[in-house]
């Protein structure tokens, strides 16, 4: 059997149905194999490896199996990293196949700085950002080394993995005795924790508390346990907060959904965190976006329990934890289920009363511009319950997430910790390929979609019916609150004045076919939304935001994590 179509007959049986690809001669014969098995797996031809990359890690977000992406040799191999990056320190598994030079032309353990043409050491570039990368260079490995990635991967704090593959072992024939090679091998993809002492702790410390409250961190997401974490706060009652990452678990309807938190948080969480005096976070790690720059200040009431698959965020985090139990978070949540209820009724009615005070702008919508948040807020009427909703970075992502009001089938993610400008894109493409039946909705703006213009290419060309809405502030918001508090207003690469520029974006639709749509104040947007949500194909909707909007509140710096400006009026 030729190793590349055991490749692929590998990513079937691992229910993987679509492979993103960039082509070039060190990765052809891999997708001519995909090719040959075009009733069970398809490949996807995008623009650029980064939105391969991209579109891989979105496929593992939301479908079942992990997603992967096929590209040649040294640029082709290089152009994954930013990618690479995010599924990284978003805990995503995907797998990433690189083509590579001949195995007699590679330098390894020569003086030569390069044999091969567009040979790079790919797997070093990526090995602290990777949870496994390996060249093959025997075509015996191809069967364990395939099954040692797949494994890394899925197990623990998961994570992306890449293959580096010489064009000689691409197409080297495998014998049976190879293929079967690792069949009496046992990939264990799940630990097992040992954690009765520290359950018995925990009891201890939940036993004595008036105020206990949830911290939902990413973790609680990749343990794909959404249904049985809702039954627990049902039946616990105990009260969550939850971090960007997580704010899908609990719908916002949810009693017990207090709000998310963060810099960029809501005065209803945020509060909560203050006044609760026992914190339970899991599967967070504190990052400085959620906790603020001060761990000090953040739950300063309150004893921490911090839940984490991963040791080191248990024996580095940024906040310090009266207990800290080293387990997956079904594990803990098994053990604790039926032993710990929040019956404490005045502590469950203020929270809930906090949240009635949190923004609403349901009297907005009539000044010229349009306000982001009458925009999300009309969008919460209008989607549908089980879109998929991703925001790219910057206000995009804040504002979503202090305004949005999902639904239990709604999902939203980001590239939350790497954030790189233009992922929505990528990521729309991906999140289309394992979920064609669902209403993708993307936030991107005006200079973030330049960094992935040329895959609107792809969105045509597949007729991925992507909703796009796209933030027109002229210029880069973001940095230029920064530029607000630190330089003085000096507006530099980021404003019309100060060399950014932009395309005319009725044009460019036009260019693409994409469906074109604009909104140029609050009045517009009602129906300017069920048009696009209502049309068929991909749209791509520009809306002119207000230049001057900030997002409110917002966490002033060195202040108690409760401290939101503008503050709340009593």
């Amino acid at each position: 059997m030729k190793a590349s179509d055991y490749i692929v007959d590998f990513f079937i049986k691992k229910g993987i149905d679509t492979a993103f690809v960039m082509t070039g001669g060190a990765i052809a014969h891999v997708i001519d194999s995909v090719a040959a098995r075009e009733k069970e797996i398809e490949y996807v031809c995008v623009q650029n490896e980064q939105v391969a990359a991209m579109a891989a890690e979105a496929y593992s977000r939301t479908g079942k199996a992990n997603g992967v992406a096929l590209v040649t040799s040294g640029p082709g191999a290089t152009n994954l990293i930013t990618g690479i990056v995010g599924a990284w320190y978003d805990c995503i598994p995907a797998i990433y196949i690189t083509g590579q030079v001949r195995t007699w032309e590679m330098t390894t353990g020569k003086s030569t700085l390069q044999d091969g043409f567009q040979e790079v050491d790919i797997c070093t570039q990526v090995k602290n950002v990777t949870k496994y990368a390996k060249t093959i260079t025997n075509k015996s490995d191809i069967p364990l080394e395939l099954e040692k990635a797949y494994s890394a991967a899925n197990s623990g704090r998961k994570g992306p993995v890449l293959i580096d593959l010489p064009m000689d072992i691409q197409v080297a024939e495998l014998t049976s005795e190879e293929i079967n090679s690792v069949k009496d091998h046992d990939f264990l993809l799940d630990q097992k924790y040992e954690i009765t002492k520290e359950i018995d702790s925990f009891i201890k410390l939940y036993d004595k508390s008036k105020k206990p409250l949830i911290l939902i961190g990413g973790g609680v997401k990749h343990a794909d346990i959404k249904s049985y974490f809702n039954e627990f706060i049902l039946n616990s009652k105990i009260p969550c907060v939850s971090t960007y990452a997580a704010y899908e678990i609990l719908e916002h309807s949810n009693e017990y959904n207090i709000g998310v938190i963060g810099q960029f948080g809501q005065y209803s969480s945020n509060g909560a965190i203050q006044e609760c005096d026992l914190l339970i976070a899991l599967g967070t790690r504190f990052g400085i976006r959620a906790i603020g720059n001060n761990p000090d200040l953040f739950a300063s009431n309150a004893k921490v329990v911090h839940v984490n698959i991963d040791s080191g965020e248990l024996k580095d985090s940024r906040k310090q934890a009266e207990l800290s139990i080293h387990s997956d978070i079904f594990t803990f949540l098994t053990q604790i289920d039926g032993k710990v209820k929040c019956s404490n009724e005045s502590w469950l009615h203020s929270l809930a009363e906090s949240k009635t005070k949190d923004l609403d702008i349901s009297d907005k919508g009539t000044g010229k511009d349009v306000n982001p948040y009458w925009l999300v807020e009309n969008l919460n009427k209008e989607s549908s319950p089980d879109c998929i909703i991703i925001p790219d970075v910057g206000w995009q992502v804040t504002t979503l997430n202090q305004q949005s009001k999902l639904k239990f089938g709604q999902q939203m993610f980001s590239s939350w910790a790497n954030s790189p400008m233009g992922y929505a894109v990528a990521a729309g493409i991906g999140a289309h390929f394992s979920n064609k039946q669902k209403e993708i909705i993307i936030h991107i703006g005006d200079g973030g979609l330049q960094l992935n213009l040329q895959d609107l290419q792809t969105v045509s060309h597949y007729e991925i019916p992507l909703k796009i809405f796209l933030w027109n502030n002229y210029g880069y918001a973001t940095i230029q609150a920064f530029q607000d508090g630190s330089l003085d207003q000096r507006y530099h690469a980021t404003d019309l004045n100060h060399g950014y520029s932009a395309p005319d974006f009725e044009e460019l639709a036009k260019l693409y076919k994409l469906q074109y749509f604009r909104v140029d104040d609050d009045s517009e947007v009602k129906n300017t939304i069920s048009n696009v949500l209502g049309a068929s194909g991909p749209v791509l909707c520009e809306v002119i935001m207000d230049i001057n909007f900030r997002p409110k509140p917002a966490l002033g710096a060195e202040k108690a994590f409760d401290g939101l400006e503008p503050t709340l009026e009593k």
